[in-house]
């Protein structure tokens, strides 16, 4: 119960103070008489401990409770193999080697299941995707059902969606209807220049680099070229998931840097704006979805609703600025 109550960083904190200490015990014993004398028995309580017992540890102090992912269950006990195969004596490595075994066995069946749940996975996503829904709330929806927390799941779909986008979104049809940002083409010109840019200084880092060292070299332009599929993502994203009216929903997106579905009766009334108009100001209310430039149409809503921005971030908005190339069809594609 006081567990419970403790903070975040306060379960972290202790936790690590209590797996070096058993690190720590274990190195004392280890150099202990006791240890000496206990032979093959000591060797497998030791072992057992830095493994099993420090993963039940992480799992009871920082897993079960949502601190940590369940995935740090896995440096932890390799840590533990490491420190135990540099502490038992070698007539014992036997022990170590066991343990490993075992902890493969256990992967070998965690990937199975992982398998399965991809192919559950796959299967939602088509069936989103069959309803029409976009790349990207079609992954938010499906990982949502199969991932226990709905930030990461926002946060893989987002980076997935990209990716998909950067590889794939070249030969896809744009959506029949729905009004794209009317700055899309001169981010495009922006995102050529970028991606020239980068190319150039990938090439660059590379040859200065290779000298000094080959991983180096290759790892900065695997970085160089995660950046290419990024900005490609994102233009191609812009260009496919544009704002449309379904089913009474007014579905504004932003490629994937924003996204929000406005129910047609929220809306209080649509502000066309002209060229000498003034952008409205910067608020916690006020969410600009457009592009480089400022925005020629303003929502106003009856009551707030929440925007889904890059990276699962949340807002709530009551008035939504777009960038639209035809500002005049919005109020009567939301029946105004």
């Amino acid at each position: 119960m006081l567990w419970s109550l403790a903070s975040r960083r306060s379960r972290v904190l202790v936790w690590s103070f209590g797996l070096m200490a058993l690190w720590t015990l274990a190195l004392v014993l280890r150099n202990s008489t006791a240890f000496e004398a206990g032979g093959f028995a000591m060797s497998l309580g030791l072992a057992i401990d830095l493994t099993v017992t420090a993963s039940l540890m992480t799992w009871a102090m920082v897993v079960r409770t949502g601190d940590l992912s369940r995935l740090v269950l896995v440096p932890v006990f390799v840590l533990g193999v490491v420190i135990a195969t540099a502490l038992v004596p070698a007539e014992h490595e036997s022990v170590v080697l066991g343990l490993a075994y075992a902890w493969a066995a256990v992967e070998a069946l965690l990937a199975l299941m992982a398998i399965g749940r991809m192919r559950r996975l796959t299967r939602s996503y088509r069936d989103q995707r069959a309803l029409g829904m976009p790349v990207s709330d079609s992954l938010e929806r499906a990982l949502a059902t199969h991932v226990p927390s709905a930030t990461f799941a926002a946060l893989a779909a987002s980076e997935l969606a990209i990716l998909w986008y950067g590889i794939a979104g070249w030969t896809r049809r744009e959506p029949a209807a729905g009004l794209a940002d009317r700055n899309l083409k001169q981010w495009t010109a922006v995102v050529g220049v970028l991606a020239v840019l980068v190319t150039a200084e990938s090439v660059g880092l590379h040859v200065l680099l290779r000298g000094w060292s080959e991983a180096a070299a290759w790892t900065v332009t695997a970085l160089h070229v995660y950046s290419l599929l990024w900005l490609f993502g994102d233009r191609n994203a812009l260009r496919h998931e544009t704002t449309a009216v379904e089913a009474g929903v007014l579905r504004i997106r932003l490629g994937l840097r924003a996204s929000v579905d406005v129910p047609v009766d929220c809306i209080e009334r649509i502000d066309v704006l002209g060229p000498s108009d003034e952008s409205p100001p910067p608020s916690d209310d006020y969410l600009p979805v457009h592009l480089l430039f400022g925005p020629n149409a303003v929502i106003h809503l009856r009551q707030p609703v929440e925007a889904r921005l890059l990276f699962g971030r949340r807002r709530q908005v009551t008035r939504i600025g777009l960038a639209v190339e035809d500002p005049a069809a919005l109020p009567m594609a939301a029946g105004g």
